[in-house]
C-alpha cells in the first residue's frame, strides 16, 4: 500500500507528522463550493435579445427616437429591423442626434491626440481607428451597446482564402481582390505606426483581422452623404431589398430622400415603403450592382434591377484613343452590361462605341464629335455593331467558366449546411454572373440577327484583341528602355508597364518598397534639361550666342528645342532614344486643353477655366511665333523648318508641362521618374506628402524616396500636390479625391510681365 503521508488517528490523539483531514479537505471543499456558486448563481452571458433591447434603450437615453420598429434576428440575414405596428411610406422610423452619429466631426474630439498628430487622416482612417479603440475599451466604452450588436465577423473578400478567391473563376476580379488585399495590409501597417504610442500606453495590440473587421463595418454600413462618411447606429441595421416599384437609376437621389442629414448633423431615417406589423422593414440601398455588394457588403442581392456583368474591353487603337481623348473619356478596363442590354456604365459605353468605329469614322469623329452617345442608360441593342461585340464577348465569357450555372446551383443546394459563408458567397456571386450572361445571349441574339456579317466579324475580332496595339512594339520599347536605364543607374526598384492609351505607361515595384525608401536614383547624365542642352555640340553654340546677345538665358526654351532636336532630328542616334521612344506621340487637336477645338472651348464657357485654357493656348502660340522669328529663322541649319514645326513645338510644350520634375527652380525631364502616375496617397488613407526629388550630395544622381509603402508588383505613384485646375489645364486629367483642390479665382490685374511683347522674348532671355 502506498503511503500518502496521512496517518490514521487514534482516538483522542494526533500522531506526530500527521495531518487532520479537516486541514486538507476544508480548502478543497471551499473551492468546490465557490465554483458551484459561480456556476449556479453567476449571471448568464447576455442573449442577443438582451443586447438588442439594451442598444435601443441606449439610443433613447441619448436623445434618439425609434418609431414603431425594433431590432430582431432574421434567419439567414442576421439582425434586421422589425415593425411593431403598420408602417406607411415616409414614416419616421429613426432619429439620431449628432452625438450618436459617428463621423469625422464627432470622433475627432474623442480620438487620442497622439494619433491625431500623425494626420491628416481620411474619413475612413478616422472612423476605423475610432471603432478599434472603442472596441478595446470593452464595457467601459460609451459605444459598448452599439458595438455589442455589430457582427463579430463580416464576410469580405479581404478575408477570403486563395482557394475561395480562385473559385470566382474571374481573372479581373481575382486581380482586383489581390490588389485590395495588398492595399489593406499596407494601410494596416501604416495605421499601426500611427497608433504605436497609443497602443503601448494602453498595453494593447491590434491584428490585421481587427483592422479588416473595422474597415468591413465601414464598407458595409457607412453612409456617404455629400462626400462625407457617416456611421449611423441602428440605421445601419436595415437589410437591403430592391423597391417593389420599378424605377430608373438616379445616382442615389432616392436613397438620400429617405436618409436625411440636417444642417446640425442630426439624422432622420424614413421608411421607403409600407410594411405590415411584425414584418421585416427593408430598404432600397440605391443604384448599385452586385459587384459593389459583393466587394463591400459581404452579400449579393438576389433581385437587383441594377445588376450587370463586367465584360473586358480591349485597348483601343490610336485613332480610337484619340476619339476618346477628344471627348475627355477616362480609361476603363471593362463595361458592365445589364441582362436587358442596357448599361449604366457610361464610360465603358463610350469606349465600346469608339471601339466599333472604323478607322475612317474614328478620324472624322475626332473632329466632328458626333459619333458617341452619353445618355444613361446606354442602349446597346440600338447600336448594331456594339450589340454584336457584346454578344461575342458574352459568349466567350460563358465558355471561359469552368462550371455552369446549374452546376453551381447543385453545389449550393447539396452543401448548404457544410459550406463556409465565404464560399457560399463566392459561388452565389459567380452563378449570378452566369445567369446574366445567359440572359444577355438571348436578348442580343435577336438584336444582332440583322447585323452586317462584315461588322460582326470586325467586332468579334476586336473583342478578342485584349492586348495593347501594337503589343509587340510596345514590349520591345519597354525592354529596350529597361536595358538602357538599368545600365546607367545602380538604384532602381521600378519596372515600366503599358497601361493603355489613356494612362500610357506606369511604374510598378520590383520588390517591396518601404515608406521613405529610395526607389529610384536617376543619374543626371541621363536627364534632359538646360544643362544637357548646353552640352549638345550644335545647340550649345546657338544658346551661347543668344545668351551673349541678350544677357539672359531662357532655360525652358533651351529644353524645348533640345527635346525636339533629340526626338525628331537625331532620332535613333540620340543617346536618349530608348527614353524618347516611350514619350507620347504627336497629339491630334482636341486631345488635351492645349489642343482644344473651338467647340470644346465653348463647352467651358460657363466656367473660369475657359479663359485659362484660351490664355494658355494663346501664350504657347505667341511663344512659338517669337521662337520662330528670333531663333528658328536665324539658325535654319540647326533648326530646319520641316522639323521645327508648330505641331512639334506644341507637342514639346505639352511634354514639358505634363512631365517636368522640378528642383533648384528648373525643369528636368527625368527618365523613369516621369512615368510615375499621380495619386494622393494609399487607398483609404490620408493624403501623403507631396512628391519631392533631390540631388545627391555630389550632384550626380536625382534621388526620389517613397512617400508611402508599396508592396512588390503594385503600381508606384506619387502625390503631385496640385489643385485640379492645374491638373486639368496642363495634364488633361483631374483627381476625384484631391486635398489640394481649391476654388480657382481669377483677379483682373495686369502684371509687368504681361506688358512684355512676344517680339521682346529674347531681349529678356
Amino acid at each position: 500500500m502506498v503511503n500518502m503521508g496521512i496517518k490514521r488517528r487514534k482516538a483522542g490523539t494526533l500522531e506526530a507528522g500527521g495531518l487532520s483531514w479537516r486541514w486538507v479537505a476544508s480548502p478543497v471543499l471551499v473551492g468546490v463550493l465557490s465554483l458551484l456558486w459561480l456556476h449556479v448563481f453567476a449571471p448568464p452571458p447576455p442573449t442577443t435579445e438582451m443586447q438588442l433591447r439594451a442598444f435601443e434603450a441606449w439610443i433613447r437615453q441619448h436623445g434618439g427616437r425609434i418609431g414603431n420598429v425594433q431590432l430582431a434576428a432574421f434567419p439567414g440575414m442576421g439582425i434586421g429591423v422589425q415593425t411593431t405596428s403598420d408602417i406607411t411610406e415616409k414614416d419616421e422610423v429613426l432619429y439620431l442626434p449628432r452625438d450618436l452619429v459617428i463621423c469625422r466631426d464627432t470622433v475627432t474630439k474623442q480620438l487620442p491626440r497622439e494619433f491625431l498628430r500623425t494626420g491628416p487622416h481620411a474619413d475612413d482612417d478616422l472612423l476605423a481607428t475610432f471603432l478599434l479603440l472603442e472596441r478595446l475599451k470593452g464595457p467601459a466604452s460609451k459605444w459598448a451597446p452599439y458595438l455589442a450588436v455589430l457582427p463579430s465577423v463580416i464576410p469580405s473578400p479581404m478575408s477570403f482564402t486563395k482557394h475561395q478567391v480562385a473559385a470566382l473563376h474571374d481573372e479581373a476580379l481575382i486581380q482586383l481582390i489581390g490588389d485590395a488585399k495588398r492595399s489593406t495590409t499596407a494601410a494596416f501597417k501604416a495605421l499601426l505606426r500611427k497608433l504605436s504610442a497609443v497602443l503601448k500606453k494602453r498595453k494593447a495590440s491590434l491584428s490585421l483581422d481587427d483592422y479588416i473587421w473595422a474597415t468591413s463595418v465601414l464598407g458595409s454600413r457607412a453612409l456617404t452623404i455629400q462626400g462625407v462618411r457617416y456611421l449611423v447606429p441602428f440605421a445601419d441595421m436595415f437589410n437591403g431589398q430592391s423597391h417593389p416599384s420599378a424605377r430608373l437609376a438616379n445616382n442615389g437621389a432616392r436613397f438620400l430622400e429617405f436618409h436625411q442629414l440636417s444642417n446640425h448633423g442630426d439624422v432622420r431615417i424614413l421608411a421607403d415603403r409600407p410594411c405590415a406589423k411584425f414584418d421585416q422593414l427593408v430598404e432600397d440601398y440605391g443604384d448599385n450592382d452586385n459587384y459593389i455588394y459583393f466587394m463591400h457588403h459581404g452579400f449579393t442581392m438576389s433581385q437587383n434591377p441594377f445588376d450587370c456583368v463586367r465584360l473586358p474591353l480591349p485597348s483601343p487603337s490610336s485613332s480610337k484613343a484619340n476619339v476618346l481623348a477628344s471627348y475627355g473619356v477616362p480609361s476603363s478596363k471593362h463595361i458592365c452590361v445589364q441582362p436587358t442590354g442596357d448599361t449604366l456604365d457610361i464610360v465603358g459605353w463610350a469606349i465600346l462605341q469608339a471601339l466599333v468605329l472604323t478607322d475612317g469614322d474614328a478620324q472624322t469623329c475626332a473632329t466632328t464629335h458626333t459619333c458617341l452617345e452619353f445618355e444613361s442608360p446606354g442602349k446597346v441593342m440600338t447600336h448594331a455593331d456594339a450589340a454584336a461585340w457584346v454578344l461575342a464577348a458574352t459568349t466567350a465569357a460563358l465558355q471561359a467558366f469552368a462550371t455552369t450555372a446549374d452546376e453551381d446551383e447543385h453545389v449550393l443546394s447539396t452543401n448548404a449546411t457544410t459550406m463556409s459563408p465565404n464560399m457560399q458567397l463566392v459561388i452565389t456571386f459567380r452563378r449570378q454572373r452566369k445567369l446574366i450572361l445567359q440572359q444577355l445571349v438571348v436578348t442580343l441574339t435577336a438584336a444582332t440577327a440583322s447585323s452586317r456579317p462584315a461588322s460582326e466579324a470586325n467586332v468579334v475580332a476586336d473583342a478578342a484583341a485584349v492586348s495593347p496595339e501594337p503589343a509587340n512594339s510596345v514590349d520591345d520599347k519597354i525592354r529596350r528602355f529597361h536595358q538602357w536605364f538599368n545600365s546607367l543607374t545602380t538604384t532602381n526598384k521600378l519596372h515600366v508597364r503599358y497601361m493603355g492609351p489613356a494612362m500610357g505607361y506606369g511604374t510598378f515595384a520590383t520588390e517591396d518598397i518601404a515608406a521613405d525608401d529610395v526607389y529610384v536614383g536617376v543619374p543626371t547624365a541621363s536627364i534632359l534639361d538646360s544643362t544637357s542642352a548646353t552640352r549638345h555640340p550644335h545647340l550649345a553654340t546657338v544658346f551661347r550666342t543668344l545668351s551673349q546677345t541678350s544677357g539672359h538665358r531662357d532655360r525652358m526654351h533651351e529644353l524645348v528645342l533640345h527635346l525636339i532636336h533629340e526626338r525628331f532630328v537625331r532620332q535613333e542616334e540620340s543617346p536618349f532614344a530608348p527614353y524618347l521612344a516611350l514619350l507620347p506621340p504627336l497629339l491630334e487637336d482636341g486631345a488635351v486643353p492645349l489642343m482644344y477645338s473651338a467647340k470644346q472651348l465653348a463647352a467651358l464657357k460657363s466656367v473660369d477655366l475657359h479663359e485659362a485654357v484660351v490664355a494658355y493656348q494663346l501664350q504657347v502660340e505667341k511663344s512659338y511665333q517669337a521662337i520662330h522669328r528670333v531663333v528658328l529663322s536665324r539658325f535654319p541649319e540647326i533648326f530646319p523648318a520641316s522639323v521645327f514645326t508648330w505641331e512639334r513645338y506644341r507637342w514639346a510644350r505639352y511634354i514639358l508641362d505634363t512631365r517636368s520634375i522640378w528642383w533648384q527652380g528648373e525643369r528636368h525631364l527625368v527618365p523613369m521618374l516621369d512615368m510615375v502616375n499621380c495619386q494622393e496617397g494609399p487607398a483609404n488613407q490620408p493624403p501623403a506628402r507631396v512628391h519631392r526629388t533631390a540631388l545627391s550630395a555630389d550632384g550626380r544622381v536625382a534621388v526620389t524616396r517613397a512617400a508611402w509603402a508599396f508592396p512588390s508588383n503594385s503600381q508606384v505613384v506619387e502625390n503631385y500636390g496640385q489643385p485640379n485646375w492645374i491638373y486639368f489645364l496642363y495634364h488633361g486629367f483631374v483627381l476625384s479625391k484631391n486635398s489640394h483642390d481649391c476654388a480657382h479665382i481669377v483677379l483682373d490685374m495686369e502684371s509687368p510681365m504681361q506688358k512684355i511683347q512676344a517680339s521682346d522674348l529674347y531681349e529678356v532671355w
